[in-house]
């Protein structure tokens, strides 16, 4: 919000002063002195007001790209963990999970193999039984 201040404060909304005169008139050489250096008060009380607001925007900017570093540290950490955790991971299952599927697959080809070797020796024993009858 914008107030007036200085050599203006004293002038109302139909442009005049305190007293209900006109701000019209030319001012006295010493007026001039006085507008500029109440001008020049101004000109430095916001250039302190402006120079104070730098100042706090880059304290919590510096505050702003800390917290931005940390929390980049932060995901890199979880992300980190992620891996770790897909790393320990076969085909989509756990270490654990992974090594009893490979059991079951593993007796589930003995079963094939049994098969095959019950099917070979039953036909072995077929084909002695066909040369013997032959024989006969």
């Amino acid at each position: 919000e914008f107030h007036e201040v200085g050599v203006f404060s004293n002038i109302d909304s139909r442009g005049l002063g305190n007293n209900g005169t006109s701000q019209h008139h030319v001012p006295s050489p010493h007026s001039f002195d006085d507008v500029r250096e109440r001008l020049k008060l101004l000109y430095q009380a916001k250039t302190e007001t402006l120079e104070s607001q730098v100042v706090s925007l880059r304290k919590e900017l510096a505050e702003s790209q800390k917290s931005c570093e940390d929390l980049k540290l932060r995901l890199k950490h979880q992300e980190s963990l992620l891996e770790a955790n897909c790393a320990n991971r076969v085909s989509g299952m756990c270490i654990k999970c992974a090594q009893q599927e490979a059991v079951l697959a593993k007796t589930h080809a003995n079963v094939h193999m049994q098969t095959i070797e019950r099917l070979t020796k039953e036909r072995d024993e077929l084909m002695d039984a066909l040369v013997t009858l032959r024989g006969t």
